[in-house]
């Protein structure tokens, strides 16, 4: 933070900055401004007359769209931003874009869940979405966002 950032800190940021990971802040980075979305799912699977049963949360290309270091602990990560309240996934909402779902659905993992499945199971993804909060909008700004040159 600099005297052009100090108008988006906030207090707490400090111990923010101290739970973060790089590749958190990459996802941070990456992520479209407030009020956009980036798509996540939800891997699992239906057996009749017992439930749904989740398998894998928070699918996704974000690991390679933010460029971060390794796929599988991206659910954790998006897990992390959310408990900091960076990052917000809206219960019962998805992307009215369907085909922005096409590239986790080509996702290796999507095969490995299918796999892992039991006899008579019915295979399922539940579509959601991720996005910024004001407050991590607030925190981008002021912590990660590059710096604008100075004229």
């Amino acid at each position: 933070m600099d005297s052009a950032t100090a108008v988006e800190a906030h207090p707490a940021f400090v111990e923010i900055l101290k739970q973060l990971t790089p590749d958190e802040a990459k996802i941070l980075q990456f992520l479209p401004r407030l009020g956009r979305h980036e798509p996540l799912v939800d891997l699992g699977f239906e057996l009749p007359e017992k439930g749904n049963f989740i398998i894998y949360r928070h699918a996704s290309t974000i690991a390679n769209d933010a460029g971060c270091s390794a796929d599988e602990t991206v659910p954790q990560h998006i897990d992390n931003l959310w408990r900091l309240g960076l990052t917000d996934i809206p219960a019962v909402k998805r992307l009215a874009e369907d085909w922005r779902y096409h590239r986790i659905r080509n996702l290796a993992i999507i095969d490995a869940i299918k796999a892992k499945m039991p006899e008579g199971a019915r295979f399922r993804i539940e579509q959601k979405i991720f996005g910024i909060t004001i407050i991590g909008e607030s925190f981008r700004a002021a912590c990660i966002a590059e710096p604008k040159p100075t004229t």
